[in-house]
């Protein structure tokens, strides 16, 4: 999830999920298990990343729901769709998702401990859609949050962005932050 990033922004983002990540990232890069461009963005070879996805799947293999990390594009749309999403959820990567935005806002309710979320949906880009504010949803719990395209013209209200260290809503149709301007973080 972090592949690509510029360093600087995954460290911040690893730092605010409670990781000691200036050295950790040292680490992996003195094995060679990532490296570091010379523009400054992470890199990892994609058999490495694969291993990695591997290992995170071979715990729960026929229940997604249980992982801790959720990037298979049809098992995150079979957990949201089915509203099968749990507490041991942490990191959600969706890209290019074929489900509609309402399903996945309101499908996290469930995810109480998600930190790390991350839709890319280039499809919709500038679509702005009318959610039911009643079910607009963001677990407060979130450290990270990145939506491409993201179809709202604000966050959900109940969302208390308390943990955000990161929050990037690039080609979305937010407006204002939070809806009348309410200000959410303390």
């Amino acid at each position: 999830m972090l592949k690509g990033k510029p360093k600087y922004k995954a460290i911040r983002i690893l730092e605010g999920c409670g990781f000691h990540a200036q050295m950790g990232l040292e680490v992996l890069e003195q094995r060679s298990l990532i490296n570091t461009s010379p523009n400054g963005y992470l890199d990892m070879h994609d058999h490495i990343e694969e291993m990695g996805r591997n290992i995170a799947c071979r715990l729960h293999p026929n229940e997604p729901n249980k992982r801790r990390r959720l990037c298979d594009k049809e098992e995150i749309e079979e957990v949201l769709v089915n509203d099968l999403g749990t507490k041991a959820t942490r990191i959600m990567n969706l890209k290019n998702p074929s489900i509609h935005p309402a399903t996945i806002i309101e499908k996290l309710r469930k995810m109480k401990a998600l930190e790390l979320l991350s839709v890319y949906d280039a499809d919709r880009v500038s679509q702005n859609w009318v959610f039911d504010e009643d079910v607009q949803y963001f677990p407060d719990t979130l450290r990270s949050l990145h939506w491409t395209g993201y179809p709202a013209s604000s966050l959900p209200k109940t969302f208390q962005a308390n943990d955000l260290v990161n929050l990037e809503m690039t080609r979305s149709c937010i407006s204002q932050l939070w809806e009348d301007g309410d200000r959410k973080v303390e």
